[in-house]
């Protein structure tokens, strides 16, 4: 079990690191259109989590993460600003921890990072 643990919190860790060290507000850049979110994830993973959020996520926070009857939104400016002085690495590891509610950690650590991404680009 402590294996299996050590191999979860590890790819977690791995998983967190690749998206970025923390969140922050998204800021719009007068040079190209740049966000605070390029180079924390890619396209294909915010793609790819898309379809898992809706699969893993969406019965209670709904299909674009707007949250439901007993669950918060996942998106948006209300979700950045109750994350904004954490690290990435604590929303992904709560999100591992406690989702989806009723089988937390029983996703892949790679679909929780784009689970994660998508997350973000939502925001």
């Amino acid at each position: 079990m402590t294996k299996m643990r050590s191999k979860y919190t590890s790819g977690m860790l791995i998983a967190a690191a690749l998206l970025g060290v923390g969140l922050s507000r998204t800021v719009v850049s007068a040079q190209g259109g740049k966000t605070a979110w390029d180079g924390i994830f890619t396209a294909d993973q915010a793609t790819k989590g898309k379809e898992q959020a809706i699969a893993a996520c969406g019965s209670c926070h709904g299909a674009t993460l707007t949250g439901g009857d007993l669950a918060p939104t996942l998106s948006g400016k209300d979700f950045i600003d109750h994350w904004y002085d954490a690290k990435l690495s604590e929303l992904a590891l709560r999100v591992r921890n406690t989702m989806p509610a009723d089988a937390p950690n029983s996703l892949k650590p790679e679909e929780y990072a784009n689970i994660v991404a998508y997350m973000l680009q939502m925001s």
